[in-house]
């Protein structure tokens, strides 16, 4: 379907999406490997990090085997100060699948999904006083 919706874009838009396309940066990734997994049960890791690649915990997030992401809790435990504000260390904690490698994706174009997964319980939060799933 997109080779031949390219075969009939004029020479100046494709060239266009040449130059957008090129200039899309990926997230580093880190290959995590979860010895003797068990499916569903907790992972909790801790993941150094090289100097000024990442400065906020909301762009790091965990892929399974397939490369689709997996609800996670990401701590920021260490900074680089007084170098620089940068993440030195991060726990990372999910509940494992059946697979046993994993991927830590961080940078700044990563963004994380939200993965707010509830049945029969109540929240509570700062723009509806009281939410109930069923």
């Amino acid at each position: 379907m997109i080779k031949i919706a390219i075969r009939y874009l004029s020479m100046p838009i494709l060239l266009l999406l040449l130059v957008v396309c090129s200039n899309v940066k990926a997230g580093e990734k880190i290959p995590l490997f979860v010895k003797q997994n068990i499916p569903g049960a907790p992972q909790l890791l801790g993941v150094p990090l090289p100097q000024g690649k990442l400065y906020s915990p909301d762009h790091v997030r965990v892929l399974n085997s397939s490369g689709v992401e997996i609800a996670s809790q990401i701590t920021v435990v260490n900074t680089w100060e007084p170098l620089n504000e940068s993440i030195k260390w991060l726990w990372v904690f999910f509940f494992s699948e059946n697979s046993e490698n994993y991927t830590l994706e961080y940078g700044e174009d990563v963004k994380k999904e939200n993965h707010i997964q509830a049945k029969g319980c109540m929240l509570k939060t700062e723009r509806d006083p009281l939410v109930q799933w069923m």
